[in-house]
C-alpha cells in the first residue's frame, strides 16, 4: 500500500488532541492549544495550521509530506478510544508511542500515588479500567498493551512503533548482527597466559587498542568488568555474569565497524582510562590486587573520590564503554546542519549524546540486564534512579560544545574543595558536585588519546582526521559549510590541529582537572611532552596530513558506509524511509 494511505497517531503525554490532514483548511478538533511533544523538534518556519496560521513542528511537517493523516493525542486511552472507533477497512494507522522517558513517568506517577495500572500476562485490561482522573498507561506500557489486543484480534490495521526503538533500529548496525549466537566466557576463550598479557596492557598508561583484534578487545572490556563485579559492594546490583556479557557483546556489535575513529577501538580506549582513574581514586583495586590504592596519607582537605561510590564507578565504568554506541561518524553540527531526523528529535541539543543515552538503555532493558530488582514489585526504585543519572549525566558530559562550561564548573568545585577542610557539608550541592566530577573523569577519559605517550597519540590523531576529513567530503558533497579541519583539500596540517586542540581543549582540561582531582596529574607532563613533539613536527616540515588528505579522497562516504544500502548519503535520510523499514 502507498504510504500516502497510512495515517499517523502520535501519543505523547504532553501533547493536545489534533488533527491534521495532507489536504484538509481546518484540524478536526477544536482544540487550538499549540502542539507539544517534547520528543519533537521545534520549528520556526514549518507547516501551517489553517484555524491559526501557527507553525507546527518539523517532524509533523515531514508526516504531512508523506502519510495522509497526522493525530496526536495525550494519552493511552483517547489512542485506544480512537482506534476502536476507526471504521471498518479503514487505512492502516501507524502508532508512533514516545517510550524514551517511560520509567520516568511511571516513577513520577507512582510517587503522586494514582492509581498505577501495568499489563501483563496474568491478566488484561479493557477501557472500562480507565477511570481515574490521569490516565496512566504510557509508554511501554502501552505499547506491550496495544501488541496483545493486536494478537488477540480487538485491532486490527494498526501498526505499533515506540519511537525510541524505532530510531534505534535505524542509525544502529542491523538486528542480524546483534544477535549473539553465544555468551562469550573469557575462561574458555583465552588461555591464562593471554589473560595475564592482557591484564598487564590494560594496568598501564602506554595501552594501545589499535595493536588488539577484535577478540582480544572484547576480552580486555570483560576482564574489566568481570574485576569489578567481582567487589562485595556490588553484590547488591544482582548482576550475573551470563547478563553483564550478554550486554556487553551487544554494545560491541552496536558500534560501527566502518567509523575510523568513533568505533568499538575508542570504546575501549575510553574504559581503560576510566579504569586506571578510578584504580588511582583508591574507588576499585588494581587488576593483580584486591586492595584498593589510599590516598588518605597527610590528607588536608576533602577529596572528591570521597562523594563516589563503588557503584557510581561501574556506572562510569558502563557509561564509558557506551559513550558512543551507534555513533554515525559525523558530529552534532553536521546533524543539525543536514537537518536530519535525529538533530529535530533532540531539538538540535546534544543530539548525539542524547542517542547515545537512549541506546545503551534500550540495550541493557533489551538483554536483560536489571540492576537493583525490587522484590515487592514496586517500580519506583531511588538506587536505580541514582544509577540512571550517573550514566546519563556522564554521557552527557562528553558534548564537546559544553567542553568550556565543564571546565568553568571544574574551576568552581576545585574552590570549594579547598574550603571545606577535612569534612563535607551535607546540603544540596553535594549533588551537583558529584555531577561535575562525574563529567570531568569521563571528559578526561574521552580525549585521553591526546595524553598517551606520543606515538600512540599520533596514531589516535591519524584515524581522527580521517573520519573529520569523511565528513568533509559529505559536507562538500551536500552543499554545507566545510569546517577548517574538515577540509580534505584545506591547509590545516595535522601538527597545527594537535597543538591546537593540546592548547585549547585538553591541557586547560587536564590541567584544572588535576587542581581538583590530584591522582589525574600525571596526564599534564605527557600532553606538555606530546605539544613539543608536534611543534618540531611542524618545524621540520615533516607532517604528512597532506597524504592524509588525498588517500581516500575517491572513497567521500567511507565514514557512513553503513548506511550505503539504505541512502547515498548514510545519516540523510529521509523519515519516509526511516518509517516504512518497520
Amino acid at each position: 500500500m502507498e504510504p500516502s494511505r497510512y495515517s499517523i497517531l502520535i501519543v505523547d503525554r504532553s501533547s493536545s488532541e489534533r488533527t491534521y490532514h495532507q489536504a484538509s483548511q481546518y484540524p478536526d478538533s477544536e482544540d487550538s492549544t499549540s502542539l507539544s511533544l517534547p520528543f519533537l523538534a521545534a520549528c520556526g518556519d514549518g507547516c501551517i495550521c489553517e484555524s491559526d496560521k501557527q507553525n507546527i513542528d518539523d517532524l509533523v511537517k515531514i508526516f504531512l509530506s508523506i502519510f495522509s493523516e497526522v493525530t496526536t493525542v495525550p494519552s493511552g486511552k483517547k489512542a485506544l478510544s480512537l482506534l476502536k472507533d476507526r471504521t471498518v477497512g479503514c487505512p492502516p494507522t501507524i502508532l508512533l508511542i514516545d517510550i524514551d522517558h517511560t520509567e520516568g513517568v511511571s516513577r513520577d506517577l507512582y510517587a503522586r500515588k494514582n492509581s498505577f495500572i501495568v499489563p501483563d500476562s496474568r491478566h488484561s485490561i479493557n477501557l472500562q479500567e480507565f477511570t481515574t482522573s490521569r490516565d496512566t498507561l504510557y509508554g511501554l506500557e502501552f505499547l506491550n498493551y496495544v501488541t496483545k489486543e493486536i494478537s488477540k484480534g480487538m485491532l486490527e490495521q494498526v501498526i505499533p512503533i515506540g519511537l525510541a526503538k524505532a530510531i534505534i533500529e535505524y542509525y544502529t548496525p542491523p538486528e542480524s548482527t546483534v544477535k549473539i549466537p553465544f555468551t562469550p566466557k573469557l575462561s574458555q576463550a583465552s588461555e591464562l597466559e593471554q589473560r595475564n598479557v592482557l591484564k598487564n596492557k590494560l594496568s598501564e598508561w602506554d595501552f594501545n587498542p589499535h595493536q588488539l583484534n577484535d577478540d582480544e578487545l572484547l576480552k580486555c572490556v570483560i576482564i574489566i568488568f568481570d574485576h569489578v563485579m567481582s567487589l562485595d559492594e556490588l553484590k547488591e546490583l544482582s548482576v550475573s555474569t551470563d547478563q553483564l556479557h550478554q550486554l556487553l557483546f551487544a554494545i560491541r556489535q552496536s558500534y560501527y565497524d566502518t567509523n575510523p575513529y568513533h568505533n568499538f577501538t575508542h570504546a575501549v580506549d575510553v574504559l581503560q582510562a576510566m579504569f586506571l582513574f578510578l584504580c588511582k581514586l583508591g574507588l576499585i583495586p588494581p587488576l593483580f590486587s584486591s586492595k584498593r590504592q589510599s590516598n588518605n596519607v597527610n590528607k588536608q582537605r576533602c577529596r572528591p573520590n570521597d562523594l563516589l561510590t563503588p557503584v557510581d564507578a561501574f556506572a562510569l565504568l558502563l557509561a564509558s564503554i557506551g559513550h558512543d554506541v551507534g555513533h554515525p561518524g559525523v558530529s552534532n553540527t553536521f546533524l543539525v546542519q543536514s537537518q536530519t531526523p535525529l538533530a529535530q528529535v533532540y531539538n538540535d541539543i546534544s543530539v548525539l549524546e542524547n542517542f547515545h543515552v537512549m541506546t545503551l538503555f534500550n540495550l541493557m532493558q533489551k538483554y536483560g540486564f536489571k540492576i537493583y530488582k525490587n522484590d515487592n514489585g514496586s517500580v519506583y526504585n531511588p538506587k536505580y534512579n541514582g544509577f540512571r543519572k550517573v550514566i546519563v549525566s556522564a554521557i552527557l558530559a562528553t558534548d564537546m560544545e559544553l567542553h568550556n562550561n565543564y571546565v568553568c564548573k571544574i574551576k568552581e568545585e576545585t574552590k570549594k574543595f579547598d574550603s571545606l577542610g577535612t569534612k563535607f557539608i551535607a546540603d544540596s550541592n553535594l549533588e551537583q558536585s558529584r555531577n561535575t566530577i562525574i563529567g570531568a573523569l569521563i571528559k578526561c577519559a574521552d580525549i585521553s588519546n591526546v595524553a598517551r605517550p606520543y606515538h600512540i597519540a599520533a596514531s589516535w590523531s591519524n584515524v581522527l582526521l580521517e573520519e573529520f576529513k569523511c565528513q568533509g567530503d559529505l559536507e562538500r558533497k551536500l552543499g554545507l559549510p566545510i569546517g577548517p579541519i574538515n577540509d580534505r583539500y584545506g591547509k590545516t596540517t595535522q601538527s597545527e590541529s594537535q597543538i591546537g586542540f593540546i592548547d585549547f581543549v585538553a591541557l586547560p582540561l587536564f590541567k584544572c582537572v588535576g587542581d581538583l582531582i590530584h591522582e589525574l596529574k600525571f596526564c599534564v607532563p605527557y600532553l606538555e611532552q606530546n605539544k613539543k613533539q608536534w611543534q618540531e613536527r611542524k618545524e621540520n616540515h615533516n607532517d604528512d596530513t597532506h597524504s592524509l588528505n588525498h588517500k581516500n579522497s575517491g572513497n567521500d562516504c567511507r565514514s557512513l558506509k553503513h548506511n550505503s544500502s539504505r541512502n547515498d548519503s548514510g545519516v540523510i535520510g529521509k523519515l519516509s524511509l526511516f518509517f516504512i523499514l518497520f
